[in-house]
């Protein structure tokens, strides 16, 4: 029995293998499997071994062809990393514009604040001047109130808008007392002034006194009304029995807008002493204030003083 021929191009001679393997190199390993089994006699160990080589190599081709895929993914994770590293370097530069931001607002916070601090110590400086100025006005307002005390004595007061009326050496002395009863407000006072003006014309001149109960002197009785007319004018007449002679000026509290109505007292008031009786308005806030009937008032009285000065007290 024969040996198999060798194949053509295989053997020991080194030009020969390479140039096999060069023709070999666009072979699967499947085709040369499948064209040893066609080939009869048994394989030759050295092309064996080729074969696996040829193998190899080709295997190691299709790993370096699977090879990209693996670089993407790797290039996608280092975008990644990049992209986390621009979006931690942005949210540190925003951080930074916001502290800087803020820093600017604090700055003209406190730019605004020192503003209001030097316009504040203006302010106190001109009220520290006003007030200087308002104790010189006090100092030398006193001065004055006591050049005119040492001039003119401690009752002097200032001049009214009219100038008073002086009594003339020939003037005649009327002493009348004086009795208030009820709640005035003090307004009796200014009845006094206005009556003293009147009579000053006609050369009388009104001496007021305090009441006394054994006194022959003309008493001049102001009553407040308080509740009923009849009732506080008898009130205000008890216990001055003893009285020869009584000018009765009736009070009336009543605002300025108040309409005029006041009753005949005489009616109800029976005195053998009672020789007139006046009625006056007035309130707690304006006093005995300007109207007609305060203007007829003043006048009765003066005018009842002067028939008592003529016929006789």
């Amino acid at each position: 029995m024969g040996m198999c021929p060798e194949p053509q191009g295989i053997g020991s001679n080194d030009t020969g293998s390479h140039q096999g393997a060069g023709e070999l190199s666009g072979i699967t390993a499947a085709d040369l499997s499948v064209d040893l089994e066609k080939r009869p006699g048994p394989p030759n160990s050295t092309l064996w071994l080729r074969i696996s080589s040829t193998q190899e190599e080709h295997l190691q081709k299709v790993k370096n062809s699977q090879r990209p895929q693996h670089s993407l993914g790797a290039e996608n994770q280092s975008l990644q990393q990049e992209v986390q590293k621009l979006k931690s370097m942005f949210s540190q530069l925003a951080k930074n514009h916001f502290q800087q931001q803020l820093v600017d607002i604090i700055h003209c916070l406190q730019s605004t604040l020192d503003a209001f601090k030097a316009e504040n110590q203006q302010l106190r400086q001109e009220v520290q001047n006003l007030q200087s100025s308002q104790q010189a006005l006090l100092a030398e307002n006193q001065q004055l109130q006591e050049e005119l005390q040492r001039k003119y004595g401690k009752k002097t007061q200032v001049p009214e808008d009219t100038a008073p009326q002086v009594p003339s050496p020939e003037s005649t002395d009327f002493p009348v007392q004086v009795l208030v009863r009820g709640e005035t407000g003090g307004c009796e006072k200014q009845i006094l002034d206005d009556v003293t003006k009147l009579l000053v014309g006609q050369e009388i001149l009104l001496q007021a006194e305090d009441y006394k109960e054994n006194s022959k002197h003309l008493l001049l009785l102001f009553c407040s009304v308080a509740t009923n007319m009849a009732a506080d004018v008898n009130n205000c007449l008890k216990g001055l029995e003893g009285v020869p002679k009584i000018l009765l000026v009736v009070l009336h509290h009543k605002p300025k807008d108040a309409k005029l109505f006041f009753p005949n007292s005489q009616l109800q008031v029976l005195r053998p002493a009672l020789i007139v009786t006046v009625h006056a308005r007035f309130s707690m806030q304006d006093g005995f204030y300007h109207c007609k009937a305060n203007e007829d008032a003043v006048a009765s009285v003066a005018a009842a003083v002067g028939r008592l000065l003529h016929v006789g007290n």
